[in-house]
């Protein structure tokens, strides 16, 4: 039976080659090291370690060159096992904009959910400016909104893009065919839902003639009772195409006059929680993981090239 403090001190021994470096390592005394590496050896029936007389340095013998392999499977299981026990405890807060939260990361944290070494996590949704402090104030762990945020603390990263669509209700006056191209000038600009994608879309609408929209919301699911009344329309994401056809009805679009495509981008802090650093790492580890399926054809988005952490 092996004992773990014996494998530890065995590791630090054969990585810094001296039994006072590797006692300076682990915080022990140097007699407690040779007391361990002594018992280890008399468990394995070896000398695992020659000490020369008059000679700090230690080399590993043959058969501790054999037993290091062994030692260092034993501690990546042991790390693994640590992090199956303590995943509930610390969890990866996890923030966004409500439309990616609701038509991007499902695949994402249901693989992570799927995955027992992987961490508990927790999911809010806010503004982009709202998950941005967040992040900068370690408030949240890892953020996913539509516009680059500058900020000496955070991390930003593009991870996806997806074109601007217009959404139509139904049998509206402009009675445009499904999928082909409507122009903004066709339309009544007093039905149009508008939400806040960010500061380059609102430069680009105001290309056209000012006039009230119908309403403005501030949540991508307040646009389901709207787009079933006659002549309402919205422009929005083309990831969410699917759903938005789905609960309401509603014909898309390609916009003759190209509103610009929105960018989502994955922001961390630029020095992580200790305790979650690796957790983090696992989250952007499955992003990159399951960017096929979140960006396969007829989805609207377009994963940008991101190697894993």
């Amino acid at each position: 039976m092996l004992v773990p403090e014996e494998i530890e001190t065995f590791l630090a021994i054969a990585r810094f080659g001296s039994l006072g470096a590797a006692a300076e390592a682990l915080h022990a005394s140097q007699s407690t090291v040779s007391y361990r590496l002594q018992a280890l050896e008399r468990r394995m029936g070896q000398r695992l370690v020659e000490r020369a007389r008059g000679d700090k340095r230690t080399t590993l013998s043959t058969a501790g060159a054999n037993f290091l392999a062994v030692a260092e499977r034993w501690e990546d299981l042991a790390e693994e096992t640590r992090r199956i026990r303590n995943r509930h405890h610390v969890p990866v807060r996890i923030g966004a904009a409500d439309a990616i939260a609701i038509h991007v990361l499902p695949p994402v944290l249901r693989e992570l959910t799927e995955d027992p070494t992987a961490p508990r996590i927790t999911v809010e949704t806010a503004t982009g400016p709202g998950v941005c402090d967040r992040v900068a104030l370690s408030h949240l762990d890892v953020g996913f909104v539509f516009f680059e945020r500058v900020h000496a603390d955070l991390r930003v990263e593009p991870v996806a893009t997806s074109e601007m669509r217009l959404f139509l209700a139904r049998g509206s006056e402009a009675g445009a065919v499904d999928g082909h191209p409507v122009s903004l000038r066709e339309l009544r600009l007093d039905r149009e839902v508008r939400l806040p994608w960010g500061p380059d879309l609102l430069a680009w609408r105001q290309r056209f003639p000012w006039s009230e929209p119908l309403a403005e919301v501030a949540k991508a699911f307040a646009l389901w009772p709207f787009l079933q009344a006659p002549d309402v329309w919205a422009v929005a994401p083309a990831f969410m195409a699917a759903d938005l056809v789905q609960r309401t009805g509603c014909t898309v679009h390609p916009v003759v006059e190209e509103p610009p495509a929105r960018t989502i981008y994955r922001i961390t802090h630029r020095k992580p929680r200790a305790t979650i650093a690796h957790a983090v790492r696992t989250v952007e580890r499955t992003w990159a993981r399951v960017a096929s399926q979140v960006g396969r054809p007829g989805t609207g988005l377009h994963m940008l090239d991101s190697p894993e952490a």
